[in-house]
């Protein structure tokens, strides 16, 4: 696999590129426990750069972490490569809660999120992430353009979750 391990953002200020110094977490089969008392099985990653920025990132002096979830019930982590995910917006009224988040000085939500499965070697998949979130420099009219390539470490998880 030969993944960059970069994220990049590029708004109206320019372009900010970090890297990730660990594989991301993946996980499948989480049962979460809605406020309704509902059960729901998801799949999510979480992936968190460091600092400091390979290029830019001078506005804040900040790590990004990103986070995401999706509910597919045909999902089988043997046989993604190549499949596309999307998830067009953060908020997620049916559970009242967001289902995708950017942290980057502030929790920003991160839309027209589309995730690629590219390679697999074991438990490492190569990922490529692609969305769009507001711009803490620019306000509610500035947007950031958001490319990941990298390698997350797929991690069964069973356990209910609550919140």
């Amino acid at each position: 696999m030969i993944a960059s391990n970069q994220l990049t953002m590029a708004g109206v200020n320019g372009k900010s590129v970090y890297s990730f110094a660990d594989d991301g977490k993946f996980y499948t089969h989480r049962i979460r426990k809605l406020p309704s008392g509902e059960l729901r099985e998801e799949h999510g990653i979480v992936i968190k750069t460091e600092l400091p920025a390979l290029q830019g990132g001078d506005d804040y002096d900040s790590e990004c972490v990103i986070s995401l979830s999706w509910v597919d019930a045909h999902f089988d982590s043997e046989s993604i490569l190549q499949k596309l995910i999307e998830i067009p917006n953060s908020y997620d009224e049916s559970i009242a809660d967001h289902v995708t988040n950017l942290y980057y000085y502030e929790h920003l939500g991160f839309e027209n999120v589309r995730l690629r499965f590219v390679d697999r070697d074991d438990d490492r998949f190569q990922i490529e992430l692609t969305g769009t979130c507001d711009d803490p420099n620019n306000g509610p009219d500035g947007r950031l353009d958001i490319h990941v390539d990298t390698v997350v470490r797929l991690r069964r998880v069973n356990a209910e979750q609550t919140g």
